[in-house]
């Protein structure tokens, strides 16, 4: 028996006007979204982790992915026509799971840990998309999620596959307001499933 799981980060709107300004400060900076809506396993994202679990071998083969971070700085001066881009790859290292306890055959445990920066920004005036949560994933392709907390901005889908397909477990819809990375992850993620 094998069971796939897929976190997603992703933001909605093309492009968003930062609250965070970093120099020139005569420009405006957007950050680039995934330009799309919800329930898609296969969108556009800002992150992606999928965890394929093993039951009869013991297994979890995990699989990482960010898309590029892309910025718009707009000149202020509308008469100044000086827009520019910048781009960054997010460091993926804080992306993964930790204390896995397998039940016999029957599930394994695990926590779900996200803090993933921009890749471009790496300071305060950026911070990094956070979630964490405690996963029991059973063989039988329940899932149950607690002790979680995510971010309120970006939005978030979470899948589950027993061979049937993507099925969307959780998902949470982004605040609309960036400022809203800034620590704590406020919002409860909680599943059973």
């Amino acid at each position: 028996m094998s069971v796939r799981l897929r976190f997603q980060t992703f933001i909605p709107d093309d492009w968003v006007k930062s609250p965070f300004q970093p120099f020139p400060y005569d420009y405006v900076t957007y950050g680039e979204g995934d330009n799309r809506t919800y329930f898609d396993p296969y969108g556009s994202y800002r992150t992606r982790f999928n965890l394929y679990l093993y039951f009869d071998s013991h297994t979890i083969n995990s699989y990482k992915y960010a898309s590029p971070t892309r910025l718009k700085h707009v000149p202020l001066d509308p008469s100044v026509n000086d827009t520019w881009y910048e781009e960054g790859e997010a460091d993926l290292s804080q992306l993964g799971i930790y204390n896995v306890t397998w039940n016999g055959y029957d599930s394994v445990s695990f926590k779900v840990e996200h803090d993933v920066s921009n890749g471009i920004f790496n300071m305060w005036y950026m911070p990094s998309i956070n979630y964490y949560a405690d996963v029991t994933v059973y063989s039988d392709g329940r899932v149950v999620m607690d002790n979680g907390r995510h971010d309120g901005f970006p939005s978030y889908e979470f899948y589950k596959d027993i061979g049937n397909g993507w099925e969307r477990i959780f998902e949470h819809v982004a605040s609309g307001d960036i400022s809203d990375l800034y620590p704590p992850a406020g919002q409860p993620i909680n599943v059973d499933d």
